[in-house]
């Protein structure tokens, strides 16, 4: 399933928008579950089947189970090396919405966007983006406000981890705080405190 020959990621494209929420939830669980088939991926993430776009939406203005199964979809597909660039493209939008997620919401969802984020950030030009979407001041602050070894904040710590090597974002980590709300894991040691080292040599 899955396979452009079927037509059958078009005809889901167009459900997403259905005014069925029953609808718009079974394509997206069936997004879902094809996403995790990397031959699937990489055509579900060209631009040419207009998915992205309507998955950027729901996580946008939907919620509950509709914004997570989006949002689980998006992190599949930003695996794939074909579709990361793309992904973080502005066109896309998709970069503001997950940063969005991250500043709005406090459970699940928060943690896949995290977890999207820092896929997204395996590409330069992605931090780029991500800083001028005043990023990095949400991903600290999810840092900061998540239980210390929850997954929210080993996600955010990733996040600032892959993007501090780029210039720009390790001076918008800086300004918005980063040293200090970061340097007290250099005391506790372990693996978070050497992510927090990495963090603070840039």
């Amino acid at each position: 399933m899955g396979s452009k020959d079927l037509g059958l990621v078009p005809a889901l494209v167009g459900m997403i928008s259905s005014d069925s929420r029953d609808a718009r939830e079974n394509a997206l669980g069936t997004f879902w579950n094809l996403s995790f088939a990397d031959e699937n991926g990489v055509y579900m993430g060209s631009k040419y089947v207009g998915l992205l776009p309507a998955l950027v939406a729901v996580i946008s203005s939907d919620s509950g189970e509709a914004r997570e199964r989006a949002l689980g979809t998006l992190r599949n597909l930003s695996v794939a090396d074909e579709n990361g660039v793309y992904m973080g493209n502005k066109d896309v939008g998709l970069v503001p919405a997950l940063v969005e997620v991250v500043s709005s919401d406090s459970g699940e969802a928060r943690v896949i966007a995290l977890g999207t984020l820092w896929i997204l950030c395996l590409y330069h030009e992605n931090i780029e983006y991500l800083v001028s979407c005043s990023g990095m001041p949400v991903v600290l602050d999810a840092f900061q406000s998540s239980p210390r070894g929850s997954v929210s904040f080993q996600k955010s710590l990733a996040v600032l981890m892959v993007s501090g090597r780029n210039i720009s974002a390790a001076r918008a980590i800086v300004v918005a705080g980063g040293v200090e709300v970061i340097s007290p894991l250099l005391d506790i040691g372990g693996v978070d405190g050497i992510k927090a080292a990495i963090i603070l040599s840039f």
